[in-house]
This record gives structure tokens, sequence and C-alpha cells, in this order.
């Protein structure tokens, strides 16, 4: 499968998200994308509305996230990089079994 225009989206929460419950994303382009058959695992469209009733929900989930231009991104994430390596916190890698779970 080919997909045009595509971008790939990074979402960063930083480590004090406990006092500020903002998450900031930016968009990557990357263009002409190749997917192998074996690689697909759910693709369909996405609504540009939030789907819900309650306003109120809408907007406070419209509020959880902010957008930043990529330079701004890398900068927060080597700024918070630099903070995880003084405080030497536990991170954990998330493993996506998707691809794994089919092996006999």
């Amino acid at each position: 499968m080919v997909l045009e225009d595509t971008s790939e989206r990074r979402i960063h929460r930083p480590s004090n998200s406990n006092t500020n419950p903002v998450c900031y994303y930016t968009d990557v382009k990357l263009g002409l994308y190749l997917v192998r058959g074996d690689s697909m695992v759910l693709l369909g469209e996405v609504e540009e509305s939030y789907g819900g009733d309650n306003e109120e929900e809408n907007n406070r989930m419209v509020g959880c996230m902010k957008r930043l231009s990529l330079e701004e991104f890398e900068k927060m994430l080597e700024e918070s990089k630099i903070g995880t390596e003084e405080e030497e916190e536990d991170t954990t890698t998330l493993i996506w079994d998707f691809d794994t779970d089919l092996v006999a």
C-alpha cells in the first residue's frame, strides 16, 4: 500500500506531568510511505469531530495537548532528557506485541 502526504505524530508528556497535565506533540512530514501487507494492523478514517455531545469534555480534550514546531519539540526533548538523567528515573520500554503474537 502506498500512502501519500503522510506524517508521524510524536507525543511527549513531561516528567512533571502531575503538575502540568499538558502533552506536547509535533507532526513530522514523511511524504510517500510504503506499507507492506503483513505490517498492517489497522487503517481507517478519523473523524474531525470528537464525537461527543458533551461540549465541556470536548474542550477539555483539546486543552490537554499543545502543538509545537519540530525544533521546539526536539529542544524540549533534550531538556527533558537532561533532567531525567539528573533525576535518574526508572524508564521502561513499551513493547508492542501485535507483530509477535502471531508467531506459533
